[in-house]
């Protein structure tokens, strides 16, 4: 249903603004009446919305950004461990929102639990801002009583995987910026720069070295086929992405990460502290075990992880103790499993889990540096062997050429 923005008065005459959900513009005017107000401005609040064409995109109406999400449940667990309600909550978070389409969602929502729905199935309805890791975890939230401190709790694991996220990136930006630079480099001296040079080649008919004649193949292939070559590219970029969404794809990749030297192990050890410490969080915030696990399986993103998780919940629910489960698999580090194992005896498997994911996320760490020093230089070292071997091939027909003159 739309959202109306809307500005009444109430029996003293103050001035009160806020949103509302309604059917039309005549149900949202009754439905403020019943509030108690009289209705002095009530409009449509897509007529704001749609005036820019990129926010005209019709995804844009029911997406927060990662960053509006974290600040959202950091500043809604602080208003509820503050003692304030789930709904005035809400019209505080949407008064300081400025973003239009978070303001829809959060707006919906404090409609749909003022009428009587639980929050967390609001938020269910929203499953591209809300994933089933966070309706599970405000559904136990909301079950033990302890809402605000499930969702501190909630906040505490979103920021550090936003922390993880940045850090990830920032490494990540410089290769792929000096990769990206030293291709187009390349691509601009074969298409522009050798061609031109070739024709002083030409005009001397002299034998050239073989260093020139590859560099003359293969710029003419390239001028001449460019356009064949980067649509063949793209189709076969297009094809393999398709077949990856597919089941075998995605099982096949999945098992090749895994295995790829150096980084298969950094993808394993982010995958299983991932989902060690959504289990974690889950265990904590009074989820039954069984139910957390199937929740925590999907933040793997591995079908052959997400298949030895599913395979030890069943195990666990036969009776099976979960370390035990997660180390016959074999997909599992010996650490993660015996800290777990830990964990079950002592009763405290939530501390555990939390814990070891800590330490392996620190090894991931420091395996993306070590990869990052590796890689730069190796960078530098092929970019730098391509174009030395243009410039080369290059100039030693001019060389040659000097020579003669001479």
């Amino acid at each position: 249903m739309p959202v109306f923005v809307y500005r009444a008065l109430d029996s003293k005459g103050r001035a009160h603004e806020d949103q509302i959900v309604a059917e039309s513009l005549v149900s949202a005017r009754e439905a403020i009446r019943r509030k108690g107000f009289y209705p002095v401005e009530v409009r449509d609040d897509r007529a704001g919305f749609w005036t820019s064409p990129l926010l005209a995109l019709p995804f844009r109406g029911e997406r927060l950004s990662f960053a509006e999400l974290v600040g959202f449940t950091r500043q809604l667990a602080t208003l509820l461990n503050a003692g304030i309600q789930v709904v005035p909550a809400f019209s505080l978070l949407i008064r300081q929102t400025r973003e239009e389409a978070a303001r829809r969602v959060l707006t919906k929502i404090r409609e749909a639990v003022n009428e009587g729905a639980s929050l967390s199935g609001a938020m269910g309805a929203y499953p591209r801002v809300f994933s089933n890791l966070y309706v599970s975890m405000v559904r136990a939230g909301e079950s033990s009583g302890a809402l605000g401190t499930v969702l501190e709790r909630l906040a505490h694991y979103l920021e550090l995987q936003q922390k993880l996220r940045r850090r990830l990136t920032g490494a990540l930006a410089y290769p792929a910026l000096m990769t990206l630079v030293g291709f187009a480099a390349m691509f601009f001296m074969m298409i522009y720069v050798v061609p031109n040079v070739v024709q002083i080649f030409r005009q001397a008919r002299q034998e050239l070295p073989w260093p020139t004649r590859m560099l003359i193949q293969a710029s003419e292939a390239l001028s001449a086929h460019y356009a064949l070559i980067l649509l063949g590219v793209a189709i076969l970029a297009g094809a393999a992405v398709a077949w990856s969404f597919t089941k075998q794809g995605r099982e096949f990749i999945d098992r090749a990460k895994l295995r790829i030297p150096l980084i298969g192990g950094l993808v394993h050890k982010r995958a299983v502290a991932r989902f060690g410490r959504t289990l974690g969080v889950l265990l904590a915030a009074g989820l039954p075990i069984l139910e957390a696990a199937s929740v925590a399986r999907l933040v793997l993103t591995n079908t052959a992880l997400e298949a030895a998780v599913e395979e030890a919940r069943e195990e666990v629910h036969k009776g099976k103790r979960l370390g035990s489960a997660l180390e016959r698999s074999g997909l599992f580090p010996p650490l993660f499993t015996d800290m777990v194992g830990v964990g079950e005896q002592s009763g405290s498997l939530d501390k555990m889990l939390i814990h070891v994911s800590d330490y392996l996320d620190q090894e991931s760490e420091a395996t993306i540096q070590t990869l990052m020093s590796l890689v730069e230089p190796l960078l530098i070292l092929v970019m730098g062997a391509v174009v030395g071997f243009i410039v080369v091939a290059t100039l030693l027909p001019l060389f040659e050429i000097s020579q003669l003159i001479r």
